[in-house]
């Protein structure tokens, strides 16, 4: 019986619980049949146990893919502002009739992209610390040549902060996406947290269908009351099948 019910999926263990212990209507009760009390008293605590882990999975999920969607709402701006900045510094130096203003705009470019726009291409930790560097680095004389060239009523200086601010950003969101679900996570839910919670599911399950067999039941009867039971079973068994039946890719000559 334990193997026939593990293949079922965490979801499906919930799915066939429920009508056990929530009976639909016109449906004879379980709690309150003798032979059932102490397997459905089990099968009540492991299913609350499953669904309250499976919902801190969901939520840790979540949050995950909120973060994860931050980041790449940061990472754009990120991009945007750092293009700018670049953009603006080479606008400026090919478009000054005065050499050595020229160069200045050149060496301001330098020093914020040494290598260029590739720094749109590294990591989101790597990013939060180059814009980390940059800040640091920024002297009131080279602000003064940001805020002396604009376009659009938009200044470099006004694109460069907001490069600065959105690649801090980018290394906080990054730092707080790393952590969920670590044990640093306090929503965190771990494999065997699961495992477990599955396998005391699996006991009780097993319990519950060996004592419906001491029960008054008609065939009947017990065959509706595990009619979602099998019908599950049955699914989770076809699903694994064409699993494991599935032709492999032929060679290439």
């Amino acid at each position: 019986m334990s193997s026939a019910l593990r293949i079922l999926t965490t979801n499906a263990m919930i799915g066939v619980t429920l009508p056990l212990i929530n009976r639909p209507p016109n449906t004879p009760r379980l709690d309150n049949v003798t032979a059932l009390v102490s397997s459905m008293d089990a099968l009540n605590r492991a299913y609350k146990n499953l669904a309250a882990l499976d919902q801190k999975e969901g939520e840790v999920k979540a949050e995950f893919d909120r973060l994860s969607a931050l980041l790449a709402e940061g990472d754009i701006e990120h991009d945007r502002y750092s293009r700018a900045v670049y953009r603006g510094l080479s606008y400026a130096a090919e478009s000054a009739d005065d050499p050595q203003q020229a160069a200045r705009y050149l060496d301001a470019r330098q020093y914020s992209h040494p290598t260029g726009l590739s720094v749109n291409q590294i990591s989101y930790l790597e990013q939060a610390g180059n814009t980390h560097r940059i800040a640091e680095r920024v002297t009131p004389e080279l602000r003064a040549l940001f805020a002396s060239i604009s376009a659009n009523g938009t200044t470099v200086e006004h694109c460069f902060d907001r490069w600065i601010v959105a690649g801090s950003l980018i290394g906080e969101l990054e730092e707080r996406r790393a952590a969920v679900g670590t044990e640093e996570d306090k929503g965190r839910v771990s494999a065997s947290d699961i495992v477990r919670a599955r396998n005391a599911w699996i006991r009780a399950m097993s319990a519950f269908v060996a004592s419906l067999e001491l029960t008054d039941f008609s065939e009947e009867q017990k065959t509706t009351i595990l009619a979602n039971l099998r019908a599950a079973q049955a699914r989770a068994a076809r699903s694994r099948n064409k699993l494991t039946s599935a032709p492999e890719a032929p060679l290439e000559a």
